[in-house]
């Protein structure tokens, strides 16, 4: 039996060892492909990883807006079928995307309401939210980035740039998406590649312990 296929997730990601993690992802990889997991989803397991080394769920918050994003989240979480290796993986039925308000195209709304709570009860656990490249250019969730204060209160938004993008939702270019940002109060954050874990977890911490908005550009 590998390490990690007797240990209690998410809290145990935080007890790995570095030098563990590139075989750990690749075997939640496994898990993934055996359930006939969507392509996207790969893009975003050592992103899962590196934030459930940082931030403390379900004290901390983590929300996505692209259901195949919260996939590895959801499985290293118990909330679908857990993380079991490939073997075992193969006799269970195949994975069904589904949403609730704290995921899909909600979750920045929901992300908001839920740090304003925080806020008000000094609670200090952070709330992150995951969020599509394009996403905040749109009218449902420019309304919700554009309230009053949104830009001063302490939550994290990562932007996913994935190669998954059509020819109608073309990549924003780094300057035009710094100015829409920068246009509402925010401050864009370095560009990171979303497989680098380890420049990941430094910048995550970084922003756990800001005391405004943080908003991270990824490519996954």
């Amino acid at each position: 039996m590998r390490l990690w296929e007797a240990l209690e997730y998410p809290k145990a990601i935080r007890q790995l060892r570095s030098a563990v993690l590139p075989e750990f992802c690749m075997a939640l990889k496994q898990h993934m492909h055996a359930c006939n997991a969507p392509p996207e989803a790969f893009s975003a397991v050592e992103l899962t990883i590196a934030l459930h080394r940082v931030f403390h769920t379900p004290y901390e918050v983590l929300l996505f807006e692209r259901e195949a994003l919260a996939l590895p989240h959801r499985l290293l979480t118990g909330q679908q079928l857990g993380f079991l290796p490939p073997s075992q993986a193969n006799a269970l039925p195949q994975l069904h995307a589904f949403f609730e308000k704290s995921h899909g195209p909600m979750a920045l709304a929901h992300a908001l309401q839920l740090v304003k709570e925080r806020k008000l009860s000094k609670h200090p656990g952070k709330v992150v939210v995951v969020l599509e490249e394009r996403r905040p250019v749109y009218k449902e969730s420019f309304e919700v980035l554009s309230q009053a204060g949104a830009a001063n209160l302490p939550w994290v938004l990562l932007l996913a740039r994935t190669n998954m993008a059509t020819a109608t939702e073309a990549f924003l270019p780094r300057h035009a998406l710094a100015a829409f940002w920068g246009s509402l109060g925010f401050m864009l954050w370095p560009t990171l590649e979303g497989t680098h874990m380890e420049k990941l977890e430094e910048v995550l911490r970084q922003a756990k312990a800001a005391h405004k908005a943080v908003v991270l550009h990824l490519k996954l």
